[in-house]
């Protein structure tokens, strides 16, 4: 009589835990690809708020718009640039963080993008929201100054020294910030924004230990964690000033003692 030929039990188990051994091998490798995927789109909305930034400083003489102030809603970089670029979600969000918190929530997470979705908000128009934000020390005009000194350490213009060692715009938790060499590192990650001021409001786990930044000079390029704390975010950011005592979440992240060369 014919027989016919097929699996045994046994075959079908061994087949079964090779497909499972080999799904335990690719799934962390196909995260780590789809991350980098995401780092790379980061870093590509990031070169096309690049181009606003140009085309705002070609169009005005290559100064920097203005620094927000209480009632002077129109001087902020959404404003500023919306005509080149709307911050409406989009490009103005890294593909890591792209989901607006609803309104009334406060708490502005590595993973979440900023917005309160009214018209009525001192720096927001309805609908806007993001997740990158911009170093305000860039700014041009000085408005009320809370430290004394402080109105001399403004850039006021994207036509600097060592350009490409000055932070214009890169992923953050709010619009924007005033890092100082002082900042403390977040005490734990995702700290909330509202808790986070200066350097803490960039030094987000976002890509593995790093951020991507746009630089004065139009540059894009990935910084670490550490490395925030050396670049030179103001006229007279002190870069070789001591590390502050990082927290346990940033102890493997690699250290920097001096600013890298820039491409």
């Amino acid at each position: 009589m014919d027989r016919r030929g097929g699996f045994t039990l046994i075959e079908l188990l061994v087949v079964i835990a090779i497909i499972a051994l080999l799904m335990s091998i690719l799934m962390p490798a196909l995260a780590r690809v789809r991350k980098q995927a995401k780092a790379v789109i980061c870093q590509s909305n990031l070169k096309q708020w690049g181009s606003a930034f140009a085309m705002y400083f070609g169009d005005n003489d290559g100064k920097m718009f203005h620094n927000w102030a209480p009632g002077d809603r129109n001087n902020n970089w959404l404003n500023a640039l919306r005509k080149y670029c709307e911050p409406k979600g989009g490009v103005a969000c890294c593909p890591e963080a792209t989901r607006p918190l609803s309104e009334g929530r406060v708490n502005y997470g590595t993973f979440s993008a900023w917005g309160i979705m009214q018209s009525t908000n001192q720096w927001f128009e309805k609908g806007d929201y993001g997740s990158y934000g911009i170093n305000a020390w860039v700014h041009d005009r000085v408005s009320p100054v809370s430290v004394a000194g402080d109105e001399f350490n403004f850039w006021r213009s994207g036509n600097v020294r060592n350009a490409g060692y000055v932070p214009l715009f890169l992923d953050a938790l709010f619009i924007d910030s005033w890092p100082r060499h002082t900042d403390e590192p977040p005490v734990y990650e995702g700290e909330d924004y509202l808790t986070a001021g200066g350097l803490r409001r960039f030094c987000i786990n976002r890509h593995s230990g790093f951020i991507n930044i746009l630089f004065l000079d139009m540059s894009v390029r990935p910084a670490g964690l550490k490395e925030l704390w050396i670049l030179k975010w103001h006229r007279n950011y002190d870069t070789h000033a001591d590390p502050p005592v990082w927290p346990d979440w940033m102890k493997e992240f690699r250290d920097y003692v001096e600013m890298p060369a820039v491409p």
